[in-house]
């Protein structure tokens, strides 16, 4: 028997990652669980779209005792393993780093394992898992799983406005956030066409926000399912355990504030700083559809 393919949705943070989880998650066969490994010090603050904190909710409670969890939240964090798993041009290294290094091989196959352990609790037919490192898509291609790729992206003027609002950011400057959004994209676009078999689909966070049910019809054909109308009322039908954006997830019991239409003016950020942004990132963005200007 072949095993389901190892689904996952990649984004930059700040781009609106947190609201395709949501609405993905309403869907009665799927289930999306956002940014699914979170990081020990946000254990307590973290709010799950069910209306209760991380730490409160019986789901993520249930989640968080499975060893594969704490063992894929503490290692490969940082060091030269994570950056040899970061870069897709080294993925002949990648493969032979499995064959010789057993932890490597036991992340892996952990990897592997978080899908199907959503899948024992919640019943869906697919898992997207939501983590975004590019190690977390690098490693299953090394192993030759079956790989399905969810990219989604802002425009990168929008990105860097997003990235400029956060106070973790304030010492970084607008080329600093065209870079990353470069930088990700572009290998996160290598690493789809590693694997001969991996499916690949682009989502535009504007579309998205624009023709929710358009772009949404498109992402359920990809993962194999008909379009739900549930998705686009999350929570409504059934509670979602979603981790994400304060924005969207908020305090416990805040409902969900709608799909909002995307600011496209890029108003927020001086022309001249646009400019710096574009001349870095717009070979990129023009490649994935996006114009200078709407």
């Amino acid at each position: 028997m072949t095993p389901p393919a190892f689904t996952c949705s990649m984004a930059v943070s700040a781009s609106g990652h947190s609201l395709l989880a949501l609405l993905l998650d309403a869907h009665p066969q799927l289930t999306h669980p956002g940014d699914t490994i979170l990081s020990a010090h946000l254990f307590e603050s973290a709010n799950c779209a069910c209306g209760k904190r991380h730490a409160e909710c019986e789901f993520w409670a249930r989640m968080t005792t499975w060893e594969g969890y704490v063992y894929l939240r503490d290692h490969l964090r940082r060091g030269p393993l994570k950056t040899l798993y970061s870069l897709p041009v080294l993925f002949p290294l990648q493969r032979a780093g499995l064959v010789v290094h057993p932890g490597l091989r036991r992340y892996a196959r952990t990897l592997l394992a978080y899908p199907e352990r959503v899948q024992e609790l919640t019943g869906a037919q697919a898992v997207i898992y939501g983590r975004k490192r590019l190690a977390d898509l690098l490693l299953p291609l090394a192993t030759r799983a079956t790989v399905r790729i969810l990219h989604f992206t802002k425009h990168p003027i929008a990105q860097a406005i997003s990235f400029s609002r956060r106070k973790a950011r304030a010492g970084q400057t607008p080329a600093d956030f065209a870079r990353e959004w470069r930088f990700y994209n572009r290998r996160v676009l290598q690493a789809a066409r590693l694997g001969p078999d991996t499916g690949y689909l682009h989502i535009r966070y504007e579309d998205l926000c624009l023709r929710p049910e358009e772009t949404l019809t498109a992402v359920c054909a990809f993962l194999g399912v008909a379009f739900h109308p549930d998705m686009l009322r999350p929570g409504a039908q059934r509670p979602s355990h979603v981790i994400g954006a304060r924005s969207l997830v908020g305090a416990p019991g805040q409902p969900f504030p709608g799909i909002r239409p995307p600011d496209l003016s890029f108003a927020d950020l001086p022309s001249a700083e646009q400019e710096i942004v574009w001349r870095i990132a717009g070979g990129l963005a023009a490649g994935l559809g996006y114009p200078r200007a709407y």
